[in-house]
């Protein structure tokens, strides 16, 4: 079956990697000498995580070779050697298909084992592994010592006959079976009698075995064969004596059909002498023959010759386990578990080999009745009254489930029935029997944990798949003992740490212990548990049976939320897990959330975009503090499409009380808390603390969801987006905050919506089974107290989606999916009907109204509408309102006002904006999209996400915004950042784990095999995915944070110590070009708007307007000229006129200085000169880009150089070559000063 191909492909891996080793050195090579058998010579190798060396013996033979008439018998002790026996490379492994070797003569001489050790002069516990592989397939070369000798043991892996040459039995003397059993117990006698010539104690032996090496563990448990003192203590891992797979019910009859297959069906000693000549590999191929025959016909009973024989001719197990008494078993320390899904290995086993039919076809639970009892039948468990089976269904399946009789739905139930019937149940068996024997010396665990590694690729399978995710499957608890090829993450890493602390501990004390255990394990005490829960969170439980639905109960939950889907690329998302707080990618996390904080106080002096203080700042420090400020046209009362609602309770209040506080810092302090400094940092500094929400919202996603919520808030703050949008004063930034929000309340809504259902549905089906009264009282009050789902947090995202829409109307489209995903919760099941959709709708409606009347009245309060006169009198009408969102929404439907802030195509948020704000996370959200779609054209997927899924909330969150802005001709990037948060939630994971976890495509070929193993696979694309996206957001942060129009600020600054220092008659007027608008707020100026009172006359008047700013925004060089000519014509004729003092300034990007002042010296040099003021660093403005060939700064004027010590270097750069050192400096100066905004005095120049 399936696991012999998984044991091939992994040994494969193991051989290749092994024989790499043979190009390195021998030198030093460490050498053994056994008493009494000869002298090995080992090779070097080193652990994996802290590199420690460590000396390995391959291929050390423990008996003699299986072959000729020793073919069938018991093994003999291997014989002494002389001179120096090879063991630093791996041998062969024992015969079994799929290997080239299995056809060599010496094929079967494979009876070796492989030594592990540290100190060979030392006396350490020993840990003797018995692999897996259904008694057919593996070798001791795939387990390598790399993880389990970071800590101080020697480990012994063993080979063992396979197939019919381990396990065929005749019933007599000549082939009596479990010869390979009997292999092992030589390997035990061999470790006990020389493993101190390793350092290795054989007074302190653990064996430990996984599938049929758990079956062989439990085996060797109750033999009478195995001496007491071989081993010490046991592992049991997925594997059981008890399982019906590892035991023959009819050996006899097996080994007639397998000779007959091989031409060797005759009389008995003939029959076994044919049998002996058969090649390996026919042998081989004719037990499979007869396994997958008989496995069709009735199942695992009839299958023999691979497994292990009871009574007979055989000595090693004269009696069935489950017929010894308590006396009989050894009193050795025991440690045993299971992985949660192990059933699906089996299912597949009897969806491939013991069906007739395709299951997917059931249409009734009477199909599914007769599927269970074809089950029941392949694991030998069928009873004749039926009650098993009814058992079966009653613990499995939801009668709503029965009812549907979905196939998607009740897989997870046959995976469950028949990993019970294979592993847990047998496992248990072993565990209760020793628990009670042996009390306190019982350890009963289940390994649950998903990680990058698998023993399953489904996406590859054509005619089988298994569409939950986030299951720890048979076998793959492995991943995280030995390096079996598949690389692992840090989080598999820190699982891996704790299995080997867990299995060494107990191999070392008796007791498993391990860091990350936040209790002691306690032994078993009952026949139930306790058990240990082992995954990112290691935690005891009480109750194993909750172990027999682990896929059932797990399914349920991804429906419920929603995570459930038939994508590889949302399988690298949906990561099911919580993972311990002390993974570093918190601490970056906080590191970068401090950053994100001191980055306001340095502070950031890039302008991103003039909606920063135009809509927020300048208008709020203008009505509180009564500064001149530039009001733009948003704000016009005569129609104003901004509201000041938000601004109000976001700004205006806090801007009181830091006015309050500024009397008394300034009285008692002597600190002026009114500056252009504290205009600029107090704002974004309430920013900052808003902009936490966005990451609380995603931490508690994470944590309803059971998300791994470490990495994905480490990508958030890592994030330009947070780091310089989030902190300044955008309305995007305060929409974002509210989508946020608003999504984890619709998300945590969902969960406990589909919880309550569930939970109502199961309830009400177990009201309806129940046949005492009492019972039916006791689940009616049940299911009467359970809390309601449909009104959760209602007024709360009524009020959210109000303030979001008064905010910015775009709120709407990135509210309404989330909305609607909460109005859908439920929907299509018993309890929730479309009479509560409607319900919900009304409800909704109802609770939005108190905030729409409040942000309706404080608006038109503001804008003059409605006045406090108005009020008293009660003199209202509809004209006294006004509503600013559909003011906004009127404006911007109309193209021809969108078009005068610019015109897009329709394509910039998807090619452009989305990848500029999120780089390579942007560009895998939109092609893993594409690719969904693809595969879904192409019929690659059985489904999609449902509506009410919480990757289809997720999916709806991104694209429907980005979809919905790309029909307006206006498009800006920072419209799209409230999607930040959904896009972290879905896809963060991919830069961790890489583009595709597994062979995405579903034909292979060469092209895609390039594609997959150089570019898409984990073990290649997080390491240039994580460097693109932490460079990129570092230079965008850079960038945006302080260079693009950083002068702007300074110049504000600048000017408002001007303003302080000028005498009273003097006017300013300052000419910008090529910058953003300078916020007048900076300045400092009191307004010339406010209405004065004189206090000695009482005669009302308005202060003169003193520092005028004209902006001409790209205007070219050629026409600035023109308008410089005519302001100063004008301010000359004042001067004279009136006597008016004034002063011109020009500020515009230096990489423009070069060309001005040719035009100066064209056009004016009799008229008005210019002469440079301060240059402000660093400044880039794009319109105005910096030259790499322009004029040194020094060669316009040579008594400024704003860069020290660069004038010399114009004093030695050398004409004649281009590439002197002179010359090259003096090119690099001259780009450097363009990063920067030049202030300029223009005057008038006059002829002394």
């Amino acid at each position: 079956m399936q696991v012999q191909w998984i044991s091939i492909s992994v040994l494969s891996v193991s051989l290749v990697l092994l024989y790499c080793e043979r190009v390195s050195s021998q030198q030093n090579s460490p050498i053994v000498v056994i008493d009494g058998l000869g002298t090995v010579q080992g090779t070097r190798g080193r652990t994996a995580w802290t590199d420690r060396e460590i000396y390995k013996f391959y291929n050390i033979r423990y008996a003699e070779a299986p072959i000729g008439q020793q073919r069938f018998r018991n093994p003999v002790p291997v014989k002494p050697w002389s001179g120096v026996f090879n063991a630093v490379y791996p041998g062969k492994p024992c015969p079994q298909l799929g290997l080239n070797s299995t056809s060599d003569s010496t094929a079967e001489d494979c009876l070796t084992l492989s030594v592990y050790t540290q100190n060979i002069t030392a006396n350490r516990p020993v840990m003797v592994f018995i692999h897996g592989g259904a008694f057919v397939v593996g070798a001791a070369s795939q387990y390598e010592p790399d993880y389990l000798l970071e800590k101080d043991i020697v480990l012994v892996c063993i080979q063992y006959r396979l197939g019919p040459l381990g396990f065929l039995s005749t019933g007599t003397a000549n082939i009596p079976g479990n010869m390979a059993m009997l292999d092992m117990i030589m390997a035990l006698e061999w470790v006990s009698s020389y493993i101190r010539f390793f350092g290795g104690d054989s007074t302190s032996v653990t064996i430990f075995g996984e599938s049929a090496g758990g079956a062989a563990v439990s085996a060797l448990l109750y033999s009478p064969s195995v001496r007491e003192d071989l081993f010490h203590r046991a592992i049991i891992q997925s594997g059981s004596i008890f399982s019906p797979w590892a035991t023959c019910k009819s050996p006899k009859e097996g080994a007639l059909d397998i000779a007959r297959r091989v031409n060797c069906d005759r009389p008995a000693e003939t029959m076994e002498d044919c049998l002996r000549s058969v090649p390996a590999l026919r042998l081989m191929e004719a037990y499979e023959d007869h396994k997958n025959t008989q496995f069709n016909i009735t199942g695992y009973p009839d299958v023999s010759g691979a497994c292990i024989v009871i009574g007979e001719a055989s000595p090693f197990m004269p009696k069935h386990p489950k017929t010894l008494a308590r006396s009989a078993f050894r009193n050795v320390e025991l440690m045993a578990g299971t992985t949660s899904q192990e059933g699906l290995m089996f299912w597949e086993g009897v969806y491939r080999y013991g069906l007739s039919y395709k299951p997917e076809n059931i249409q009734s639970s009477w199909e599914l009745l007769q599927l269970i009892d074809t089950i029941n039948e392949r694991f030998g468990a069928n009873s004749n009254d039926g009650s098993h089976t009814w058992h079966q269904i009653f613990s499995t399946f939801l009668s709503s489930e029965l009812e549907r009789a979905n196939f998607t739905e009740l897989l997870p139930g046959l995976v469950d029935i028949c990993g019970n019937l294979a592993i847990k149940a047998p496992v248990l068996q072993d565990v209760t029997r020793f628990a009670h024997a042996n009390a306190g010396k019982v350890f009963l665990y289940s390994f649950d944990y998903s990680g990058t590694p698998s023993m399953y690729n489904f996406s590859s399978a054509n005619d089988f798949n298994y569409p939950y995710r986030n299951n720890s499957f048979h076998a793959e608890d492995l991943f995280y003992l030995f390096p079996l090829g598949q690389r692992l993450v840090q989080r598999d890493m820190e699982i891996a740490k704790t299995m080997v602390d867990l299995w060494t501990s107990f191999a070392m004390q008796g007791r498993p212990m391990a860091a990350a255990l936040k209790h002691y394990w306690n032994p078993v005490s009952h026949f139930h548990g306790p058990y240990l829960k082992i995954g990112e969170e290691c935690e005891e439980r009480q109750n194993y049976f909750n172990e027999f639905s682990a896929s059932t109960d797990k399914a349920r939950h991804q429906r419920s939320t929603g995570i459930m889907f038939h994508s590889s690329d949302i399988d690298l998302v949906m990561q099911f897990k919580t993972i311990k707080p002390k993974d570093p990618s918190l601490v970056s996390y906080f590191i970068l959330s401090f950053l994100r904080i001191v980055l306001v106080f340095v502070p950031q002096l890039g302008y991103i975009h003039p909606d920063e203080f135009f809509q927020s700042v300048e208008v709020v420090a203008g009505d509180e503090y009564g500064l001149e400020v530039t009001r733009t046209w948003e704000f016009n009362s005569t129609y104003p499409i901004r509201s000041m609602a938000i601004t109000y309770f976001g700004m205006k209040i806090p801007f009181s009380l830091l006015r309050f506080v500024s009397m008394y810092t300034n009285y008692y302090l002597g600190i002026n808390l009114r500056g252009s400094y504290v205009l600029l940092v107090f704002p974004r500094l309430l920013m900052v603390t808003l902009s936490f929400v966005n990451d609380w919202s995603l931490y508690r996603i994470c944590r309803s969801y059971g998300l791994q919520y470490q990495f994905r808030l480490l990508t958030l703050a890592s994030s330009y987006v947070m780091l310089v949008y989030a902190t300044h004063t955008f309305s995007n930034s305060i929409e974002m905050a509210l989508c946020s929000l608003l999504l984890y309340i619709v998300s945590d809504c969902m969960i406990h919506s589909n919880t309550v259902i569930y939970q109502r549905e199961f309830l009400e089906e177990k009201y309806r089974k129940a046949q005492r009264t009492v019972e039916k009282v006791r689940f009616y009050k049940l299911k009467m107290s359970l809390p309601s789902h449909s009104l959760n947090k209602c007024v709360l995202m009524a009020t959210l989606c109000v303030a979001g829409v008064f905010n910015r109307p775009t709120f709407i489209l990135f509210g309404m999916p989330l909305v609607f995903h909460w109005l859908l919760r439920g929907m299509g099941t018993k309890t929730v009907s479309f009479a509560d959709f409607n319900l919900r709708i009304m409800i909704f409606v109802l609770s939005a109204i108190p905030s729409l009347i409040l942000f309706i009245v404080i608006d038109s309060i503001y804008y003059g509408y409605l006045t406090m006169a108005e009020i008293e009198l009660q003199d209202i009408g509809i004209n006294n309102f006004v509503v600013t969102p559909v003011n906004f929404i009127r404006y911007n439907i109309i193209g021809e006002n969108t078009a005068q802030h610019g015109v897009h195509p329709f394509y910039t948020h998807v090619l452009v904006n989305v990848p500029l704000l999120y780089n390579v996370l942007g560009v895998l959200a939109i092609f893993s999209l594409l690719f969904m779609i693809y595969r879904f054209s192409t019929n690659d997927y059985t489904s999609l996400p449902r509506a009410q899924s919480f990757v289809g909330l997720m999916l709806s969150a991104i694209f429907f915004p980005i979809i919905s802005l790309s029909l307006i001709n206006h498009q800006e990037a920072r419209f799209l950042i409230p999607i930040t948060v959904p896009l972290v939630l879905l896809h963060a994971p991919k830069l961790q784990v890489g583009l595709s976890a597994s062979y995405p495509f579903k034909r292979p070929s060469r092209l895609k095999d390039f594609l997959y193993h150089n570019l898409l696979c984990p073990a290649v694309s997080p390491k240039y995915l994580l460097k693109i996206w932490y460079t990129a957001n570092v230079i965008l942060t850079l960038f945006y944070g302080f260079l693009h129009q950083g002068g702007v600020y300074q110049l504000a600054e600048y000017f408002s110590r001007q303003v302080d220092v000028r005498s009273a008659n003097v006017h300013i007027h300052l000419v910008t070009s090529h910058i953003y608008s300078m916020p007048q707020c900076f300045v400092g100026l009191p307004s010339t708007e406010t209405l004065l009172i004189n206090p000695d006359n009482g005669q009302k008047y308005r202060r003169t307007k003193q520092f005028f700013l004209y902006e001409y925004g790209s205007l070219d060089l050629e026409q600035l000229y023109r308008k410089l000519k005519l302001l100063i014509d004008v301010c000359e004729m004042r001067s004279i006129s009136a006597n008016q003092r004034y002063r011109l300034y020009l500020a515009i990007p230096s990489s423009l200085s070069e060309g001005l002042n040719d035009i100066f010296q064209n056009r004016s040099a009799s008229l008005i000169k210019h002469s440079q003021v301060r240059v402000f660093y660093p400044h880039l403005s794009i319109e105005a880009m910096p030259k790499v060939f322009g004029q040194h700064p020094c060669g316009i004027n040579t008594d400024v150089d704003e860069l020290d010590d660069t004038c010399p270097i114009y004093a030695l750069d050398d004409e004649q070559n281009p590439f002197s050192v002179g010359r090259l400096l003096k090119q690099f100066s001259s780009v450097a000063h363009q990063f920067g905004l030049i202030l300029y005095r223009i005057e008038v120049r006059r002829i002394k």
